[in-house]
């Protein structure tokens, strides 16, 4: 519950400690604790990170892990959800980030490895199937889905793949929801058509890899993470102009929220590409897309020595980050109605963008991404 409670009141050493305080030794697995435990030390052992920040990180993994777990859980005892022929579901946002905290909302996305075509029925069954879903979020505690539940609905896969750059990419949502998968996207239904999903869009990218296995770049790839980014920024700028004051205020936490975690989905992919001295194949791909964010920044940092001082300096900036956006909508809202505290938020956004650059400027100098970034 933001600053004030929960689990950013406990930021106190101790994995084992956290897990047993939030019940998940009872209801999961061994296995998952020691994912969790083998996740976070990953980070521990390659960055130097304050304890308050390393602290944090851990908590929200727990904490994320540990509704994700649940929703599983639930999703796979859904008769609705288990008589959809080929669905995989994965989260984004928050969520697929393992940053989550109480006040975080939940955004689904639902693939069919079939083809519409080969379903007898489709939207009866489809609107069954989001109704339960629904039911599942209001009883497990999750925030309302944003915006009246307007993208829950039901994508597939051959169009996501077809569509790959085409003009029905972005207006159909499949940019949207192929991206997030390969930035943020973690599964919590159908795990083996969602690693198929995985392979089959990174492979769509390494369509002349075959005919290049020695100077490969992922330019395509690179590409398509900045032509999101863009797109990222300019919704943001076709929504601004929105007169009501408290719509205002909260196109103000979005271009907040743009400038931390979207920036860092985005170009923590690019540093973690550019991390590879050799040729990028679609295995490498498929390993740095399962990754969180935070883990692209250490991984880069691992392999780069000269920008682990600047990844420890964003981490910890975004750390603050994690901290204020914990807050409840209102208080949130509140904190940026107030001028001085926007000045704070936004100046911190830009340093956290400025370290980021960084980070790609000093591992440019091996890697030459930068070039494929700008032109």
């Amino acid at each position: 519950m933001g600053q004030g409670g929960g689990l950013a009141k406990r930021d106190v050493g101790g994995l084992a400690f956290k897990a047993k305080h939030l019940g998940i030794i009872r209801r999961f697995s061994f296995v998952l604790i020691k994912k969790i435990m083998e996740d976070n030390l990953y980070i521990a052992k390659t960055l130097t990170l304050i304890q308050s920040d390393r602290s944090l990180f851990e908590n929200r993994s727990v904490y994320a892990n540990t509704k994700l777990g649940t929703l599983a859980s639930h999703l796979g005892k859904s008769e609705r959800v288990k008589s959809f022929p080929q669905l995989a579901i994965y989260t984004a946002g928050s969520y697929g980030r393992l940053e989550a905290s109480p006040y975080s909302d939940i955004d689904l996305f639902f693939v069919v490895a079939k083809s519409r075509d080969s379903l007898p029925e489709f939207r009866v069954p489809e609107i069954r199937l989001l109704s339960d879903i629904i039911d599942i979020g209001f009883r497990l505690d999750f925030p309302k889905f944003s915006n009246d539940g307007e993208y829950l609905k039901i994508l597939f896969a051959e169009d996501i793949l077809n569509n790959l750059g085409s003009p029905s990419d972005d207006y159909h949502n499949y940019f949207t929801a192929r991206m997030l998968l390969l930035l943020e996207g973690r599964p919590v239904y159908g795990e083996a058509i969602y690693s198929r999903l995985l392979k089959n869009i990174i492979n769509s990218y390494f369509r002349d890899y075959r005919n290049h296995p020695d100077d490969f770049r992922p330019t395509f790839l690179i590409n398509d993470i900045l032509r999101f980014w863009k797109t990222l920024c300019l919704n943001y700028e076709h929504k601004r102009n929105e007169e009501e004051s408290r719509a205002r205020i909260k196109h103000k936490i979005k271009n907040f929220k743009l400038g931390f975690s979207r920036l860092l989905i985005c170009f923590a992919t690019v540093a973690a590409l550019g991390a590879y001295r050799k040729n990028v194949t679609p295995n490498i791909v498929q390993k740095i897309c399962r990754m969180t964010p935070v883990q692209r920044l250490a991984f880069a940092a691992q392999t780069s020595p000269a920008v682990q001082q600047k990844v420890v300096e964003a981490l910890h900036l975004h750390s603050w980050f994690l901290r204020k956006t914990a807050l409840s909508t209102d208080q949130l809202e509140k904190y940026f109605s107030v001028k001085a505290n926007r000045i704070e938020a936004f100046s911190r956004a830009r340093e956290f963008g400025n370290k980021i650059f960084e980070i790609l400027e000093i591992m440019d100098k091996d890697h030459s991404n930068m070039r494929y970034l700008v032109v």
